[in-house]
């Protein structure tokens, strides 16, 4: 459970990375 969390914190600080630098 704790990976899958892990897993998810990582996408999101993707998602972030990529929107900051489209922008």
């Amino acid at each position: 459970m704790c990976v899958v969390r892990a897993n998810a914190k990582i996408h999101i600080l993707k998602q972030i990375t990529t929107k900051i630098t489209f922008k």
